[in-house]
């Protein structure tokens, strides 16, 4: 905490000082009217490097703060696509000036800083690809993960904090959200710049409407070009292989990315095919194309949380082909095709104690757990992206279908087997389109989904004897779940400028049905029986959500403003059993949100989001009859409406000064659910539980601050980052019919380093600190204390040589296993002549069998034992298309 608060009064002591100079005034056409979207940026005479940067608004006027020590005049700069560029020599003093502009299609320059790996033009951040490689790179991931101002969490990027909105190649999203296919197969050396545009607003019918304050990353090739890249590898341990052909096309009008992926060394690459961002803003917003509700669940083991090729016993195949086509006339058509086929072995310990308020349970569970799974996914997008109509249509289908098989020793001495089937197959199509008239826009947007998901999981013996079978032991029992999904959703907006103003009023209306059928068969001495109430579910529901919304926004140079209003209305029927449980039940709510965003000049902003929402929840967890959901979990919930009222407020401090290379967040998030229930558990003697609901008051209490900061050290060819969050926060639930509260306090801490200062010897070392501290029902308290670190050295005597080892450490407070220590290594050997790498991989040398995590939920603390994969050589060749 103490570091924490250092940490803090350090950053905020090294924010520069702010001269108040002040330049404000109006840029106007040959016709005096006013004109928008001019970007007006100053620079110190005889020098290049913009100090700041500002834009005019609707009405033509704009306001800039210069810092410009020492001057005694700055150079204004004022640039608009349609009008000829000026450039004047202004006093460094306050003044208020009326410029003029005279027609003309000016070509945007690019104001370069010289030598320097971060260049600026306008709000574009430009990432010199050569300034960040060194010889070890060789796809573009490789880069993007170390420059500073951007994150990696997992394979999502995010910029200044915030998860990026749009990744194009050469200004074209190929892919819509599933980037990493491209990040992980793009040669580096293919890619010029890695341009980062901030408040990028990528629909141009909004461009001047509404605001954006996420970014887009787009790669800029050095040539429209045929790329992509090659893997063949053999290795051992057992039979080890690895292929990957992933040829990709980057031309003006025409892309196409393709893959053919197998392997069993543990790369999980169907995560390549997880998409990161799909619709949003105000003409694109969708529903989610998500996977359908998962009633059922095989006993796991928790997963270690590193560098899944050390743990991942996998088989995978995966085929993709994506295309995408643009016309002269704007119009994009865009599909693409996947298909895997991947099975996993999950093999571990769990060691659980469960604590009540009166006694703590333990059981323990040696869990070999077998899946697999196969998933065909297909779309079909065209859009028309114009300056008045945008128009957007995606369909999409997907099937998945499971099959697990988990063998599990149960306190050591009784065999639990357990098999599931699970289909989830859905087909949507998504329509937005938007047309400008004059000042007036008009929105409609039209979403339809039909989604089926049957599920069965079968117990082997049986389970809960006491409530199934009186007492009695049994052979075994399966739960079947039938679920269909219908849902509807229509929209309609017009958003009007009056003034500095702009008023979006739109309705809404959508409709949703579904049904639920479970049933529980035991299968005892006398031959299988199908149990009736109450273990079966037979639910048919309706809903219709009308909603009549007002936007307000405000946008100036400095301030962006936006508010939405919107009224709810809900009906809900419910029938179980041909029985009416809810029979036009209504329910009203206003869910008001505010966003408020504050330029201080080009290098400072701040942003503050309010809102409070009601919701209420899904027909999945409206069933009144029990459910198994996993082999020591039975379920029911009362058949009525569950309320929640999320009310959040968040702010958040971005500083950045791009020309030297150095960026800085800090944040602060309050989150309050307020339940009109409450979940309560109910555990037996061996620590199975049976789950109901409460018509009790409950709510979640949580406080989250956050900070980051990085910068590239020019001299020394070094990036440095570094994350700290401290969060604390408070939940309540009942536990064998007492009333409980789960509190926890957590901080954690990383310092990451990667410097590439000498052409030999590359270094980067990544630090997690992290401290854990839990209450729990009984007075029961926890403490986890963990630090990892991971060091990764490569040395490279000549071209064609490169070594490299990889150390990590893993150390916790956890008696029974208190660190762990691994190290990797690898050797590579360059053929230039046909661009071509031989590597040889030695993963796990030190041959650890497993590994050990300890971690909390409301009423458990949990200690699982994965076991890893082997000590294993592999042997590969990797080349380019």
């Amino acid at each position: 905490m103490r570091i924490f608060l250092g940490f803090l009064i350090l950053f905020f002591l090294s924010l520069p000082t702010f001269a108040q100079v002040q330049v404000s005034g109006r840029i106007l056409d040959l016709d005096q009217k006013p004109i928008s979207n001019v970007s007006i940026s100053y620079k110190k005479i005889g020098q290049s490097a913009i100090l700041g940067y500002s834009r005019s608004g609707a009405d033509g006027s704009f306001s800039l703060t210069l810092a410009a020590s020492g001057v005694d005049s700055v150079i204004l700069d004022l640039n608009h696509l349609s009008y000829k560029r000026r450039t004047l020599t202004i006093p460094n003093r306050s003044a208020t000036y009326a410029y003029m502009l005279e027609p003309g299609d000016e070509r945007l320059k690019e104001i370069v800083v010289t030598n320097r790996p971060i260049s600026q033009r306008k709000d574009t951040l430009i990432y010199q690809v050569g300034a960040f490689t060194n010889r070890q790179d060789r796809v573009i991931a490789d880069i993007i993960r170390k420059l500073p101002g951007i994150e990696m969490n997992g394979n999502q990027i995010l910029y200044q904090g915030k998860p990026i909105q749009k990744f194009k190649v050469n200004n074209l999203d190929l892919m819509e959200g599933r980037y990493n296919m491209i990040t992980n197969n793009l040669p580096a050396d293919a890619v010029k710049n890695v341009e980062v545009i901030e408040n990028d607003q990528p629909i141009r019918i909004l461009d001047s409407i509404e605001f954006s304050d996420r970014a887009t990353i787009n790669l800029e090739l050095k040539e429209f070009t045929t790329t992509g890249t090659g893997k063949v590898g053999l290795g051992a341990s057992h039979f080890l292989w690895n292929l990957n052909l992933t040829p990709m096309t980057f031309g003006k009008k025409m892309q196409m990315l393709n893959s053919i992926q197998t392997n069993n060394i543990g790369h999980n690459v169907a995560s390549d095919l997880q998409p990161f961002y799909s619709g949003s803003g105000m003409v694109s917003r969708n529903p989610e194309f998500g996977d359908g509700p998962e009633f059922i669940h095989v006993q796991e083991v928790s997963t270690p949380g590193f560098d899944e090729k050390k743990w991942l016993n996998n088989k995978i195949f995966l085929a993709s082909s994506n295309i995408l086509r643009k016309f002269t006339n704007e119009v994009e058509l865009k599909a693409n095709l996947s298909y895997y086929d991947d099975s996993q072995r999950q093999q571990g310990y769990t060691s659980t104690y469960l604590y009540t308020a009166d006694e703590t349970l333990h059981l323990t569970e040696d869990v070999d757990n077998r899946f697999r799974i196969n998933a065909f996914d297909g779309g079909l997008l065209v859009e028309k992206n114009a300056k008045q109509i945008f128009l957007r249509n995606s369909l999409r289908y997907r099937k998945h279908w499971n099959s697990d098989r988990g063998n599990l020793i149960f306190n050591a001495d009784q065999t639990i087997q357990q098999q599931k089937a699970h289909t989830d197959e859905a087909l949507q199509n998504d329509l937005n389109i938007a047309r400008l008239f004059g000042k007036q826009m008009v929105n409609f947007n039209s979403s339809i989904r039909y989604q089926r998901t049957p599920q069965r999981l079968t117990v082997t013996p049986g389970q809960f004897e006491d409530l199934i079978n009186n007492g009695n032991p049994y052979a075994g029992l399966t739960q079947r779940v039938d679920y269909t999904g219908f849902r509807w959703n229509n929209g309609i907006q017009l958003s009007r400028a009056v003034g500095s103003w702009r008023f979006t009023p739109g309705v809404e209306v959508n409709y949703e049905k579904s049904s639920l059928n479970t049933d529980i068969t035991t299968a005892t001495s006398t031959g299988n029986q199908a149990l009736e109430k109450p273990y079966i579910n037979d639910m048919d529901n309706n809903r219709l959500h009308a909603v009549a919304n007002l936007g307000i926004q405000r946008n100036s140079d400095r301030w962006k403003f936006s508010m939405a209003l919107p009224y709810n209305f809900y009906a809900f029927d419910l029938q179980q059993q041909g029985m009416n449980v809810l029979e036009k039940e209504t329910q009203h709510t206003f869910n008001p949100s505010v966003n408020l965003n504050f330029l201080l000049n080009s290098n400072h902003d701040f942003a503050a989001t309010a809102s409070r929402k009601t919701n209420f929840a899904g027909f999945d967890n409206l069933y009144s009859g029990y459910l198994l959901t996993q082999y020591r979990n039975l379920q029911r919930y009362d058949a009525r409406i569950l309320r929640t009222i999320n009310n959040a407020f968040n702010l958040q401090y971005n500083v950045k000064n791009p020309l030297k290379a150095r960026f800085a967040s800090l944040g602060y998030a309050f989150t309050l659910a307020e339940r009109d229930h409450t979940f309560a558990a109910q555990l037996d003697a061996l620590g199975r539980s049976t789950t109901t609901i409460l018509n009790q008051d409950g709510q979640n209490l949580r406080h989250q601050f956050q900070i980051y900061g990085s910068t590239f050290i020019r001299p020394l060819k070094t990036i440095l980052k570094l994350y700290g969050n401290l969060g604390w926060g408070v939940a309540d639930y009942y536990i064998n019919g007492e009333y409980a509260k789960f509190r926890d306090q957590s901080q954690a801490g990383t310092f990451e380093l990667v410097s590439t200062f000498s052409s030999a010897v590359n270094t980067s070392y990544k630090a997690t600190v992290g401290n854990i501290r839990n209450s729990m029902a009984g007075g029961m308290t926890n403490h986890i204390f963990y630090h990892n670190h991971f060091l990764h050295l490569a040395f490279a005597p000549g071209e064609t040589h490169i070594f490299s080892i990889s150390p990590s450490l893993y150390d916790n407070n956890t008696e029974s296993q208190r660190n762990q220590f691994f190290l990797d290594a690898n050797y590579r050997y360059r053929i230039k002549k046909w661009k071509t790498d031989i590597d040889v991989s030695f993963q796990n040398i030190l041959n650890n069998n497993s590994y050990l995590r300890q971690f909390n939920s409301t009423y458990e603390l949990i200690q699982s034992s994965f076991t890893l994969r082997p000590r294993q050589i592999l042997i590969s060749t990797s080349f380019k298309f």
